[in-house]
């Protein structure tokens, strides 16, 4: 069943075209919040799942056309109950598409019937299912509704409300460190994977080489220029092996694995968890920070990494290399401090209620976390506003951008949205640590309000959302603290709180009422 949701959430994310014959103004808000469906799908393939939440809500605001309001809800929707723990939030916002969005009720009500059968919630799951069946008796989705109210009356009588009500159930512990799969490559173009250490390269069904070239054409495989007979080919070596593809050059530990998806070649990393940490650790955080600091970091990205393995079984890799949340640079970022910190934490992961957390972090807090609903839109018991003074000692604790209403208008003119004769920008939605939210533009235009984060942040380089706004002298002045999104650890305060404080506490600061697991 689990890969019935997966299929769904991927199918969610398809970017059309604005409806021909509407306004301009209109067609330009279309444009935008497609380009925000886009950017959603991929931040879900990086793992970036509140961000790529945000997306969808910043679609959901910005289109004119009920259609694509339901596919921006349904997308949220999808994140909510596959990525992001929150099958309730999921199953609320499918009443809401039901409610009001009759284009996109009917797989609302397919997949609230699919999530409450997922969660045990038998009873409930049929009466939907067959609500679905007798409202579309020609629905697209009437055979996999047929096939799972097969299994339904297979299953043990259970009444509503029985087991699968409340949290989601607990992840076992694990009996030694599991692999995980890292995308290092996704391209048209070619890669080239080599040997170093003058060690020679095994492949599958190959003859040993020092070096290999892979390239993708249509649904065939290339290696060093000959077809392969295999859709996979594994790569290893006693000692870590080089990739370059593209402008990336690194070496990695573990294997990898050539193969296709969507007619691209797809190198995959295979290394063990605790051996990806080494690079993790040190690519993200300064080897010179406290060890207790590192510590703390190697226990973020263990339970991070381990949090996309356990949400991405039925998808082709676990983590990316650069573009998501964690970095990892291969052996030459590893540090033998970072090592340290990762042995002697090892199998240590934060959970809440028996679970690996959404281990988000941000460079610097501004001397104020965050809270993942009032920035992401779904809260996060763990995941709360508070005072973060040492983070005020970090870089980027302070800034200050000086725009002219004319370098903005241009600005925002360059992503599509048009300002004509910008006269004054106002807070209008702030987060309980006085994030804006946010903001309204006064113009000739009249007045509008955007997201700050989504709209407004990239095209007026603005580090984080913790600012306040002037006007004086022609100029729009800008006065902010932090860098990112500010919800969970700082980076910059962990570094500080180190000094003084083990790595225990600082992840109990960071993240309130969670709970250090070992997991193996």
């Amino acid at each position: 069943m689990k890969n019935i949701s997966i299929c769904l959430t991927l199918l969610l994310f398809v970017v059309g075209l604005p409806a021909f014959g509407q306004a301009q103004s209109d067609l330009d808000k279309e444009q935008q919040a497609r380009e925000h469906l886009f950017q959603a799908k991929k931040m879900m393939d990086f793992g970036k799942y509140f961000e790529s939440l945000e997306r969808c809500q910043t679609a959901w605001e910005l289109s004119p056309e009920t259609k694509t309001q339901g596919e921006a809800l349904l997308a949220q929707a999808a994140l909510m109950s596959i990525f992001l723990d929150a099958p309730e939030a999921a199953l609320g916002v499918y009443h809401e598409i039901m409610a009001k969005y009759p284009q996109s009720a009917e797989t609302a009500l397919f997949r609230e019937g699919l999530l409450l059968l997922e969660l045990g919630r038998t009873a409930e799951a049929e009466a939907g299912l067959l609500s679905y069946k007798k409202k579309y008796p020609a629905g697209e989705f009437l055979p996999q509704t047929e096939t799972l109210l097969g299994e339904i009356k297979k299953m043990p009588s259970r009444a509503a409300g029985s087991p699968g009500e409340g949290p989601l159930p607990p992840v076992a512990p694990l009996g030694s460190s599991p692999q995980v799969r890292v995308c290092l490559c996704l391209t048209d173009g070619e890669a080239t994977i080599r040997g170093t250490q003058a060690t020679p390269i095994q492949a599958s069904d190959l003859e040993s080489k020092d070096s290999f070239k892979i390239k993708a054409a249509g649904d065939q495989l290339f290696v060093n220029g000959l077809p392969s007979k295999q859709k996979k080919v594994t790569f290893q070596s006693d000692s870590p092996l080089g990739i370059n593809c593209g402008i990336k050059r690194k070496q990695v530990r573990g294997r990898l694995v050539a193969g296709l998806e969507d007619g691209k070649l797809l190198i995959v990393n295979l290394v063990d968890l605790e051996e990806y940490l080494f690079s993790a650790v040190t690519s993200d955080a300064n080897s010179s920070w406290p060890l207790d600091t590192l510590k703390a970091q190697a226990i973020i990205a263990r339970t991070y990494a381990l949090y996309q393995q356990l949400h991405r079984q039925d998808l082709t890799y676990d983590l990316v290399d650069d573009e998501g949340e964690q970095i990892y640079s291969g052996t030459s970022r590893e540090h033998p401090k970072g090592r340290q910190a990762v042995r002697e934490t090892k199998g240590a992961i934060i959970s809440y209620q028996g679970r690996p957390i959404l281990a988000v972090r941000n460079s610097n807090s501004g001397g104020y976390t965050a809270d993942s609903g009032e920035i992401f839109g779904l809260p996060k018991p763990y995941l709360v506003a508070q005072p973060d003074p040492e983070s005020l000692n970090g870089k980027m604790a302070r800034w200050q951008r000086k725009i002219t209403p004319t370098q903005i208008e241009a600005a925002l003119a360059a992503k599509g949205l048009k300002i004509t004769g910008l006269k004054d920008i106002n807070p209008a939605v702030k987060g309980s640590c006085g994030r804006v939210i946010k903001m309204s533009l006064v113009s000739a235009n009249g007045t509008a309000t955007y997201r700050t984060r989504t709209v407004l942040s990239s095209p007026l380089n603005f580090p984080e959302i913790l600012i306040d706004i002037e006007h004086r002298n022609n100029q729009f002045i800008f006065s902010g603290r932090g860098l990112g999104h500010g919800v969970g650890y700082s980076q910059w305060g962990g570094a500080t709180l180190g000094a003084t404080m083990n790595y225990e506490a600082i992840l109990k600061f960071y993240y309130p009422g969670t709970t250090l697991t070992k997991m193996w």
